[in-house]
């Protein structure tokens, strides 16, 4: 068994890559193994399937198809005949199969080895993941800037608030004062008015004080002058 397998076994660099740029409707990669078997030993196949957004073009989902694949022959003379006889000839089906009719597109990949198969398809992952990061990066830098454009326009909004609440204040402010200056005029216009008053009343008051004293001056010497006239009348 072990001389057996070591005997099978070929090195990578020996080995074929076929390379189909389209795959058959409604055919599985197992079926496409069964008809390209006849030309050699088929060692590994990778066929990429359609994704489900391109499987639904505004309808049911479709059956799954597949877009590309690859299959390795362990011998490179057997995958070049293959494509060879393959490449360009009519799908052997029955004619109630959705694949009838249609031509195989096959080519055989020279110098194209399964490992650097693997390492172009790792290598366009790791691109492929390193652009998803980079996309989430610039989006989370997006969505920084934005809360911060955010912050600032509400900032802005209470400043504008609190300022208009200062001048509504300060407004209120002014009209107290100026109801206490005028409302202290009007104390001091009162005021004056009764200074006013008393000064007009003392002004009054002193004339007919002076006629009182020349009415009582005036009272006392009529008894004088009465006894005066009465001495000269009567000696």
């Amino acid at each position: 068994m072990g001389l057996l397998g070591e005997e099978r076994y070929t090195p990578p660099s020996q080995r074929g890559v076929l390379y189909f740029n389209t795959i058959p409707r409604d055919m599985r990669p197992q079926e496409i193994r069964l008809h390209f078997n006849q030309y050699g030993e088929v060692r590994r196949m990778k066929f990429i399937p359609f994704p489900k957004k391109a499987r639904r073009p505004g309808g049911p989902l479709l059956p799954l198809q597949y877009k590309e694949g690859w299959m390795e022959f362990a011998s490179a003379s057997d995958a070049q005949h293959a494509a060879q006889c393959m490449n360009g000839q009519p799908i052997d089906v029955k004619r109630q199969r959705r694949c009838y009719g249609q031509l195989w597109t096959v080519r055989f990949m020279d110098g194209l080895t399964w490992d650097s198969l693997l390492e172009e398809a790792e290598g366009k992952r790791r691109a492929r993941r390193a652009a998803e990061v980079e996309a989430r990066k610039e989006e989370r830098s997006m969505n920084e800037a934005y809360r911060r454009m955010a912050m600032e326009v509400e900032q802005q909004r209470k400043a504008r608030r609190h300022h208009r609440e200062e001048l509504k204040v300060a407004g209120h402010g002014g009209t107290d004062a100026r109801g206490d200056v005028s409302s202290a005029s009007i104390t001091s216009g009162d005021g004056a008015s009764r200074a006013r008053g008393d000064t007009d009343h003392g002004a009054t008051a002193k004339p007919a004080s002076k006629s009182k004293m020349l009415a009582a001056k005036k009272s006392v010497n009529e008894p004088v002058k009465k006894k005066q006239l009465q001495r000269h009348q009567y000696p």
